[in-house]
């Protein structure tokens, strides 16, 4: 079997797989061609900001899973819809020849609380009940501690200002945001974070300031991922699950582990195959749909 791997990650935050020093970065901006090049990896996120921080890692001497963990902290503030600290993902890592692959499982869990028959059909999917303990920062902060290269802070740094000082939103962002704000009226918090101050609707050139996330950001730099699951932004998080029917406590966010796993293997075409193992689908689904593929003369 050709020896060349194909890594196939479908995470919420990121996949990486070692960089060579010999190759360049390109940076995939959302709206336009914008390239970074670097002699140490290659960066691609769904916003351009977020791919500036991991290839600034990257310059600065820091590897793969660095630029990862700073990519995703970046995302959290860059691409409110997706990017997070709520929720979760996973990582998969190819650290080099000679060195076993590892998944980063990290996906959010049901609140001891939880029950299989707390929905009912047809109920909303909507509100406190149905918020998973978060497991983003574990995560980042286990895969770092496994191969991260730069102190922590250094990868937290830009994510912290980014919220601080703001960002200009895009095309495709500002149209998310309009739409987001006129279907969710009823949800007055949503509207305070993310509405324009004046009222007005989100443009292109506006930029997106948000000091509430910055001041986690910024704890999540001084104190690490435990002030999110036993510090002030765990209180802070039971109390408003307390405020509005969630059933996440203080004991479900201390419990929280997040789990390094065996990839799924398989091959296509000479080449093998990692992906994420379950409780993700996605690196299953894509072996399968390559090993039927496999059978069928592509052209």
């Amino acid at each position: 079997m050709n020896r060349s791997r194909i890594v196939a990650g479908f995470c919420l935050l990121a996949t990486i797989a070692a960089h060579s020093q010999h190759q360049r970065a390109i940076c995939a901006a959302e709206q336009a061609n914008l390239d970074i090049a670097t002699p140490h990896g290659v960066v691609v996120s769904d916003t351009a900001p977020a791919s500036q921080v991991g290839a600034a890692v990257l310059r600065d001497g820091g590897n793969a899973v660095d630029a990862a963990v700073a990519t995703a902290l970046a995302l959290a503030v860059t691409l409110p819809e997706a990017g997070n600290l709520g929720g979760g993902g996973f990582m998969l890592v190819w650290p080099g020849e000679g060195r076993e692959p590892v998944c980063f499982d990290y996906r959010e869990t049901a609140p001891a609380r939880a029950t299989g028959t707390m929905f009912v059909l047809g109920e909303t999917r909507l509100g406190h009940k149905v918020v998973g303990v978060p497991g983003t920062p574990r995560g980042l902060e286990l895969a770092h501690r496994r191969f991260g290269k730069l102190p922590w802070r250094r990868l937290a740094a830009p994510a912290v200002k980014l919220a601080a000082e703001g960002f200009v939103v895009g095309p495709r962002l500002a149209g998310a945001l309009n739409d987001l704000l006129r279907t969710s009226e009823k949800f007055a918090e949503l509207q305070r974070v993310f509405a324009k101050p004046d009222g007005s609707k989100w443009s292109a050139d506006d930029q997106l300031v948000q000091p509430d996330l910055a001041a986690t950001l910024r704890r999540l730099h001084d104190e690490g991922p435990a002030a999110f699951y036993t510090g002030k932004i765990a209180r802070q998080i039971v109390a408003e699950m307390d405020a509005g029917g969630g059933l996440i406590t203080l004991d479900d966010l201390a419990a929280y582990r997040a789990k390094e796993r065996r990839p799924v293997r398989g091959t296509y075409r000479g080449y093998e195959i990692l992906g994420a193992p379950p409780p993700s689908s996605g690196g299953t689904a894509t072996i399968e749909a390559l090993n039927i593929l496999e059978a069928c003369k592509l052209h």
